[in-house]
């Protein structure tokens, strides 16, 4: 409901498999892995949501490793990372909701909780760029309709 990560269950969650590293059975997806209306960041959370609601377990193999070479492809406190995670956080408020009326409520959840967290990333990175880019992100992922 608030878009926010937890370490334990709490109400309203669902664990979802990260993007980095996933090895899914094309049966199961068929012809399409990532919804295209995402650029960057949710597209996982939404794929392992899609898998869950077809009826199928998620798996974690605890003992693999996975070494990222190199950097992310982005830097926290950027204007594009913090641009698409809010933008990415409020298309998985309108995909995830159950039904029309659970839109504004999820919506308002992202609301409050992506203004603290632009708040709080400006404080620590010493720059407006997280709060111009959420406020942006916001606009647009409100305003768009599809």
């Amino acid at each position: 409901m608030t878009g926010l990560l937890f370490g334990h269950d709490v109400y309203g969650t669902f664990p979802y498999l990260s993007g980095c590293c996933l090895l899914v059975d094309k049966q199961i997806i068929g012809h399409r892995l990532f919804d295209e209306d995402f650029f960057m960041y949710g597209e996982d959370v939404e794929l392992t949501w899609r898998i869950r609601k077809s009826g199928y377990d998620l798996v974690c193999v605890h003992q693999a490793t996975v070494k990222h070479e190199m950097t992310g492809s982005t830097h926290q406190g950027g204007y594009f990372y913090e641009y698409y995670m809010v933008l990415g956080h409020i298309l998985l408020a309108r995909k995830l909701a159950r039904n029309r009326g659970d839109i504004p409520f999820l919506i308002l959840g992202r609301l409050v909780t992506m203004a603290i967290r632009a708040i709080s990333r400006s404080i620590r990175f010493r720059s407006w760029i997280p709060i111009k880019a959420s406020l942006r992100a916001l606009r647009n992922g409100i305003v768009r309709r599809k």
